[in-house]
């Protein structure tokens, strides 16, 4: 799997976390934490124009 599809379907699986752990009657922190652990290595993965940015100052 190329890095930007794995990237994108960790960052749509951290998006989820939301209605899931209100379903499921998550505490925040735990989503927060799920979602974040998600989100982030999604982004990093498929790269975006703020990483460029932040990459070449």
């Amino acid at each position: 799997m190329e890095r930007e599809k794995l990237g994108l379907v960790l960052i749509i699986l951290g998006v989820a976390v939301w209605p899931t752990a209100l379903v499921l009657n998550i505490a925040t922190r735990t989503a927060l934490a799920l979602h974040l652990s998600l989100v982030i290595p999604g982004v990093l993965l498929r790269g975006s124009r703020l990483l460029r940015k932040l990459r070449r100052k």
